[in-house]
């Protein structure tokens, strides 16, 4: 009877059927079955960028896009990809474009090894991407800076040491051209010594407004810059007066006024070189030179560690004699010759000179022709031998007054030379 079972076809049936519950359970197990599932936030990657480079071009609008995939297949399949959307791949390539502006193109999905089998994109979003292009330039700017803070007191700052003083930028044209100057703040309270800090910079537009951009790059992210701030005193501005003319040192407050505009300039320079400096002398005026009221103009000379802030460079000093002084004009007759050369002797052509003499009335009556006398001095003869030369005289006042005096004046004989052999 046993053998008669197992011979029945009722029995093979039975066994066909749990056999194929059984594979149709392995496949829902192991393979799974169809189904569609979204897998978003995929990047979008634009290829070929370098040859937009080498064409002065640029993205400047539509980086930064993602794509959502439909993918159809096998459940396993799909779990898996969807687990693996990293090794997903969207590219545009950009290497076609030649020119600026709004681009809408295809991209190309990659899936990872394996999966281009088994599954099928059904519907990707968005179907194309957009984007926009333009034109790559470069620019050099300068670097300005401001001061935001306080100084102490009898302190000011100078001018600014920017270490670049100029930034290159890059970047989209339309962008790059609303760059005006890069701008960077200095800060500080109560500041007495120079500051020297690396700072970073703000691109400003030309009204002065911080500019924003997503597409400019800068040669540099910080420059070095240097405020110096220095002490600042007002320094009053003297002549050497020369005595002279019946002029001394012990008269010249009497007889001589002398003014000089500007009377005093503002100096800025360390605190240690400005320590012993209250007065700046321009010069000398010799006052043989003077009668009247004469100007003279003067060059402001300062160190080159000091600076003229008041921005002033020349000096006007007038200089005026006193007309209790009086010239008068004289002849002068005697005239002596002193080192006459070795082998020679000389006679002065010259028999007489025109002098004049200056100082009070009273001075002057007592003058008498006599109390002058001239003298030349041979000893500037070079290279001596027989002839005549003109030679300067110097012109002595033999007088025991000091309000009187000789001015100075181009005052020469004629002398003649003979070998006195």
């Amino acid at each position: 009877m046993g053998k008669r079972i197992l011979n029945s076809k009722i029995l093979y049936a039975v066994l066909a059927i749990i056999l194929s519950i059984g594979l149709w359970v392995y496949v829902v197990a192991v393979e799974g079955t169809d189904s569609t599932i979204d897998i978003s936030g995929i990047p979008v990657t634009f290829t070929n960028q370098e040859v937009l480079e080498e064409r002065g071009l640029m993205i400047t609008e539509g980086e930064g896009q993602t794509v959502t995939l439909t993918v159809s297949g096998a459940s396993t399949s799909l779990t898996e990809l969807s687990q693996r959307r990293s090794d997903i791949s969207v590219t545009v390539d950009v290497g076609r474009i030649t020119s600026p502006g709004s681009q809408q193109m295809a991209y190309t999905v990659t899936l990872p090894s394996g999966y281009s089998s088994s599954v099928t994109i059904s519907d990707r979003s968005p179907g194309n991407i957009d984007f926009t292009v333009s034109r790559f330039v470069t620019e050099e700017i300068e670097i300005g800076c401001k001061f935001d803070g306080t100084l102490a007191d009898g302190y000011m700052r100078d001018d600014f040491i920017v270490t670049p003083s100029t930034l290159t930028i890059y970047g989209a044209e339309e962008e790059v051209e609303n760059i005006s100057y890069a701008l960077v703040t200095v800060q500080g309270e109560n500041l007495s010594e120079s500051v020297t800090e690396v700072l970073p910079f703000t691109l400003m537009n030309a009204q002065g407004q911080e500019t924003s951009s997503q597409t400019v790059t800068c040669s540099v992210e910080t420059v070095e810059v240097t405020m110096p701030v220095v002490k600042s005193n007002e320094i009053k501005l003297a002549v050497d007066l020369i005595p002279g003319g019946g002029i001394t040192e012990e008269n010249m407050d009497k007889y001589v006024t002398c003014t000089i505009d500007p009377a005093e300039i503002t100096v800025s320079g360390q605190e240690e070189d400005l320590e012993s400096l209250d007065t700046l002398t321009l010069g000398e005026i010799d006052l043989n030179e003077v009668s009247g009221t004469e100007n003279f103009e003067f060059e402001i000379p300062l160190e080159s560690n000091l600076k003229n802030i008041s921005g002033i460079t020349s000096a006007s000093v007038t200089v005026t004699i006193s007309d209790e002084l009086k010239t008068e004009e004289y002849e002068v007759d005697t005239i002596s010759l002193r080192n006459v050369p070795d082998g020679f002797k000389a006679e002065s052509v010259t028999q007489t000179l025109q002098v004049e003499v200056r100082g009070t009335e009273d001075a002057l009556a007592e003058l008498l022709e006599s109390n002058l006398r001239a003298v030349a001095d041979l000893s500037e003869i070079e290279e001596p031998a027989a002839g005549r030369y003109s030679v300067h005289a110097t012109i002595y006042l033999d007088t025991v007054s000091d309000d009187i005096g000789v001015l100075d004046g181009d005052y020469e004989i004629v002398v003649d030379l003979e070998e006195s052999g």
